[in-house]
């Protein structure tokens, strides 16, 4: 496939965009995602590879794309660490975080950027889901709500943000579970809102050997979400702490217990959050 090279600039009019692409052992798909990025119809688009220490032939492949992108090596060191080195070098006035197993639709840069630049309000914007592998379909977005965020992202790692916002909410790199939506938390609390865009402009992978990132989410999310809560105290009540910790708790028993236990623990939410209204102490 042939690109331009590296820096070519064709309309020196628009924002720079910068798509850093985070990889660890997935040179099998690396390729896609970097053609993704470089197709893109949008006229100024940088493209940044960050190697997380791969064993593969992760540096093989990227070093094929030599001319038309910023290639970066470190150690293993999770996916956080990668994507802020990326973001750390990245001279766009926008960002794009693009796993390597993924892919941009050509257009998703340029529609991204024109709704951003609507809506001077919010910090991003994400799209909805092409799934593609293992399920194929559409995934629709829901639209951001940050009373839905705090119990379960909606949110891929593939949004537009503003440059000045990514660079100063960095990734937690404490957090290595989860960092998607730690992160959309953290800015939530800085009064950083995201809108959706709902056209499916990303191609989600979905593996078949392995659980993908949602997919992980889903099957750890009572315990994942109390991780949430705890890193995010000041954005729960002290009820919604406490539905919190009981679900967690109750995990265990749901995967050996009767559906007895499963009610009355049901049960316990449902009273909990009824009378959440009325308590409203953090």
């Amino acid at each position: 496939m042939s690109h331009p090279a590296f820096g070519a600039d064709d309309d020196h009019d628009l924002p720079l965009v910068s798509i850093v692409i985070t990889c660890f052992n997935y040179a099998e798909f690396l390729a896609e995602a970097i053609d993704s990025a470089l197709v893109q119809t949008y006229g100024t688009v940088e493209v940044i590879v960050v190697n997380d220490g791969s064993t593969d032939s992760t540096e093989t492949v990227a070093r094929q794309y030599a001319d038309h992108i910023h290639y970066l090596y470190q150690e293993n060191r999770g996916v956080s660490e990668a994507r802020n080195a990326g973001i750390q070098i990245a001279r766009g006035d926008f960002v794009v975080c693009l796993d390597a197993d993924d892919r941009l639709a050509p257009d998703f840069v340029e529609q991204c950027v024109r709704l951003l630049r609507a809506h001077p309000e919010v910090g991003f914007v994400y799209t909805s889901l092409m799934l593609f592998g293992r399920e194929s379909g559409v995934l629709a977005g829901p639209q951001y709500d940050v009373g839905q965020l705090k119990w379960s992202n909606f949110i891929h790692a593939s949004a537009l943000i503003r440059s000045t916002v990514l660079k100063t909410h960095l990734y937690d790199e404490s957090v290595p579970e989860a960092e998607d939506w730690n992160f959309y938390l953290t800015l939530a609390e800085h009064g950083i809102h995201g809108i959706l865009l709902d056209q499916p402009l990303l191609n989600y992978r979905k593996h078949t050997d392995r659980f993908s990132r949602l997919d992980s989410l889903t099957y750890r999310a009572r315990r994942t979400q109390l991780k949430i809560v705890k890193a995010h105290p000041d954005m729960y009540t002290s009820v919604e702490k406490v539905i919190a910790a009981v679900n967690a708790a109750a995990e265990p028993f749901r995967k050996s217990a009767g559906r007895s236990k499963r009610r009355l623990t049901g049960a316990l939410t449902w009273w909990l959050r009824r009378n959440a209204g009325s308590t409203r102490t953090r």
